[in-house]
């Protein structure tokens, strides 16, 4: 019974229910043959979307060459561990959060922090405030579960000034040069979700700065587990899609505007 609901939900929620009403289109236009492609196409590309292993496939493109094993090196008396913001609750209520990307990629620096002996500091750069809600104070949230965790005073900076990762780039740059100035050794132990870190690294290494990559919130495993439900369309896997294609478009982009300059 709970199997026959589960299917009954895939197939009359969305994107299950836009399957039904494009699959009628498709027989109902049966003499215009340039819209039966149209929706056929239109079929096909929402039933790869909407499906685990279309989703699985787009993550795992990105995340593939971070998803690997390897020893962190031990950090320099220069380096900086950078933790990249991804958003947070308004004031609206008594309480604010972080997303829930926001604290998984907090609570790999701060274990990164913790693992390097409290050695080097934590710049948390972003704000989501500065470009949709300004009652957002994202950094000062992350600071705060930081001192929870553990890390205190100026091991643990911010930067309210960036609203996008091109700013966080430009602006932990000046950071790092007013905190370690003449000095040209310092590094950056990028923290981001694996399948951000390609654009961030990218854009990190432009702008001059030698970057050790650490993934966190990873959305794929290594192999990926089939089952009766992996093929129905589900809304949840549709949305990993659209964070997928929206990194690797932006990667393309960035591709772009690198050879422009």
């Amino acid at each position: 019974m709970i199997i026959f609901i589960k299917i009954l939900e895939k197939i009359f929620l969305p994107p299950g229910i836009f399957f039904i009403l494009l699959g009628a289109s498709f027989l109902y236009v049966k003499k215009i043959k340039l819209t039966r492609i149209f929706i056929g196409i239109t079929l096909i590309l929402l039933y790869f979307l909407s499906i685990a292993p279309g989703a699985h496939l787009l993550n795992r493109i990105l995340e593939a060459p971070y998803d690997q094993e390897k020893n962190i090196q031990k950090p320099q008396e220069h380096d900086m561990i950078v933790v990249l913001a991804s958003g947070a609750s308004s004031k609206e209520r008594s309480f604010q959060e972080l997303s829930g990307v926001s604290v998984k990629r907090l609570w790999r620096g701060i274990e990164l922090y913790h693992t390097f002996d409290k050695k080097i500091p934590i710049l948390y750069t972003g704000d989501a405030g500065k470009l949709f809600n300004e009652d957002i104070q994202e950094p000062a949230l992350a600071k705060r579960y930081a001192e929870r965790a553990g890390v205190f005073g100026d091991d643990f900076l911010t930067d309210t000034d960036s609203g996008t990762t091109h700013e966080s780039t430009l602006n932990v740059k000046k950071i790092l040069n007013s905190r370690f100035p003449n000095t040209s050794d310092s590094r950056v132990y990028l923290v981001t979700s694996a399948r951000h870190m390609e654009r961030s690294v990218q854009d990190f290494r432009r702008n001059g700065m030698s970057v050790i990559p650490v993934p966190a919130d990873f959305i794929t495993s290594r192999t990926f587990d089939s089952n009766v439900f992996s093929f129905l369309p589900d809304s949840e896997q549709f949305n990993s899609s659209m964070g997928a294609l929206h990194e690797l478009i932006g990667n393309l982009g960035y591709r772009f505007y690198s050879k422009a300059l």
